[in-house]
């Protein structure tokens, strides 16, 4: 199995610094990690390339994580993501049979989040693999507090759309989330709530987790049923 890794920076940026909402803050040690499967695969130089346009409007993810004023926070620097490229003797097919027992180094470069915030090193990881059945794989790790998967997955729709010489819409990237949040709420108290609010135990059982042990939560997963995927494809098709 060789590789090379290197780094990919936007083709340009403006510099901003973002202060994270209480949510990032929340979850300051949480990684993401996922993988995506091709049957058929598109060259590095490709990829990459087109990385470098979409980072230019994705600035958080080329940026780097920072504590100021002891707020957490995104310094848009352009620094980077690490980009690899590896090239497995295993077929597509094989390796999705087997990924229970593989280990996840194998498909992405996981980060750590404590040494991202702590060495400012790179907030993403990218891991292109080319296996010898001529599909390939992307397996991306990245800071929760950069951004969620809705955020992310705006980013790889946005690279998806730039490999295809296709427009996609620029993000908007807000310096201060909670300000912003806070301000969106007012301007929508009329509408049809989509949450609810918390009891009063409730309420104490999350700020005792959130004192206790919910800033040292590292792993988060998640159940999907039948209907709940049909109802997500459905709703894709219809935006």
């Amino acid at each position: 199995m060789k590789s090379e890794t290197f780094m990919v920076q936007g083709n340009h940026h403006i510099q901003q610094v973002i202060t994270c909402g209480i949510i990032d803050q929340l979850f300051a040690n949480l990684p993401i990690s996922v993988v995506f499967f091709y049957k058929e695969s598109v060259e590095s130089n490709i990829l990459t390339d087109s990385l470098k346009i979409v980072l230019s409007d994705f600035s958080i993810f080329a940026g780097r994580l920072k504590k100021i004023n002891n707020n957490l926070c995104i310094d848009a620097n352009n620094q980077g993501i690490i980009f690899s490229i590896t090239k497995d003797d295993c077929s597509l097919d094989h390796v999705i049979e087997d990924l229970p027992k593989i280990k996840k180094e194998r498909l992405v470069n996981l980060i750590n989040p404590q040494k991202v915030i702590s060495n400012q090193s790179p907030v993403m990881t990218i891991k292109l693999t080319y296996f010898a059945c001529g599909g390939m794989s992307l397996g991306i790790s990245w800071h929760h507090s950069i951004g969620d998967m809705h955020t992310f997955m705006q980013l790889m729709k946005a690279w998806s759309n730039s490999v295809n010489g296709k427009k996609y819409v620029a993000p908007l990237i807000v310096e201060e989330r909670d300000l912003y949040l806070q301000e969106k709420l007012k301007d929508n108290n009329n509408t049809i709530p989509s949450v609810r609010y918390l009891s009063i135990k409730e309420l104490f059982k999350l700020i005792f987790y959130i004192f206790s042990s919910g800033q040292n939560k590292f792993l988060l997963q998640f159940y999907f049923s039948k209907n709940e995927l049909n109802n997500m494809k459905q709703a894709f098709l219809e935006n």
